[in-house]
């Protein structure tokens, strides 16, 4: 592909003000480069930034029963993203609620247990004794 039709493509897709600062250059490689390093690293590191502001935000946002995911999420080296960070609190509450479910489960079973004893009691002392034995 010739080098001043992609020159002209990069040029030509930038406003005014931005295009005078990179049309001295003469390949399109230099000026690809150039935009890069003016424009993409610096976005990075605010990417980078909001991106820790949103975990933040969203491990502030949890309920008091997440404190120990929560401080452990802060934490983790190196830092999270909001995907991990949710990944995590979402894993620490499946675990936490299959254990209320299972501890639930057993407190029913007992108490289904308990309930059939005492119809059991019930029914034996609710019929009459005979007198003769």
């Amino acid at each position: 592909m010739d080098n001043a039709l992609v020159k002209g493509w990069l040029i030509g897709a930038m406003e005014l003000d931005v295009m005078n600062l990179f049309i001295p250059l003469p390949m399109p490689k230099a000026i690809w480069d150039a935009v890069s390093q003016t424009y993409f690293e610096g976005a990075y590191r605010s990417v980078k930034e909001i991106d820790e502001e949103q975990v933040y935000i969203f491990l502030a946002g949890l309920d008091d029963i997440h404190d120990r995911i929560r401080s452990d999420t802060l934490r983790t080296e190196p830092f999270p993203n909001l995907e991990s960070a949710f990944v995590t609190v979402q894993s620490e509450e499946q675990c936490r609620n299959s254990m209320l479910d299972h501890n639930s489960s057993f407190h029913v079973a007992m108490a289904a247990k308990n309930y059939g004893s005492s119809l059991t009691q019930n029914r034996v002392s609710s019929f009459p004794r005979s007198s003769g034995s």
